[in-house]
């Protein structure tokens, strides 16, 4: 091993300890976000003046642990093997129905098209600022809205208050969107 690698495991595995003492929270972080987005959030790399791959890599020791070796001992992580593992899965199928939602966003961006050459107004996508109409109607339907209620609300909020959507057109695409979420988001 050269003495630059070695050099830069050394940095990594001292701000684990640093982190792991400093940052007990990243132990919930983890169940919700990834190494990436935990040390972006705390920045890591700024903070210690480390690269972002050391801060990275510092996170990763942090939350696991680290055998030993290098000159260092070994130490337990933030969350043991068992847990790690059941969090890796639910990350996973979180991962894996996020690529399902942008292969029904894809969907949806061909039904815009088609719409718009039958000369109906479409359905507004999602923007980084908000959701999609129809993902903004399906949980408002979850919080037990009428339909009704949900086109007075979707009219206002996509619409300028426009009477674009009725109670009809909300209930036929709900029951479509549902129809996709179980075709697209069931594992």
């Amino acid at each position: 091993m050269k003495g630059r690698q070695f050099g830069a495991i050394k940095r990594q595995l001292e701000l684990a300890l640093i982190i792991k003492n400093q940052h007990p929270e990243i132990s919930n972080m983890y169940r919700e976000c990834s190494y990436e987005s935990i040390s972006n959030e705390l920045d890591l790399s700024k903070k210690y003046n480390v690269s972002e791959k050391d801060a990275l890599s510092g996170v990763a020791f942090a939350i696991t642990g680290f055998e030993g070796g290098f000159g260092f001992k070994q130490f337990d992580g933030l969350i043991d093997q068992e847990k790690r593992d059941k969090i890796k899965r639910t990350h996973q199928r979180r991962d894996y129905k996020k690529r399902k939602i942008t292969n029904l966003e894809a969907i949806s961006e061909a039904g815009q098209r088609g719409a718009l050459t039958r000369g109906q107004i479409p359905w507004k996508l999602a923007t980084p600022e908000r959701l999609s109409e129809k993902q903004r109607a399906y949980l408002l339907s979850e919080e037990g809205m009428t339909y009704p209620e949900i086109a007075k609300i979707l009219n206002m909020e996509y619409h300028d208050g426009k009477n674009v959507r009725d109670r009809f057109k909300i209930k036929k695409a709900m029951y479509n969107y549902r129809k996709q979420l179980e075709k697209y988001l069931i594992t």
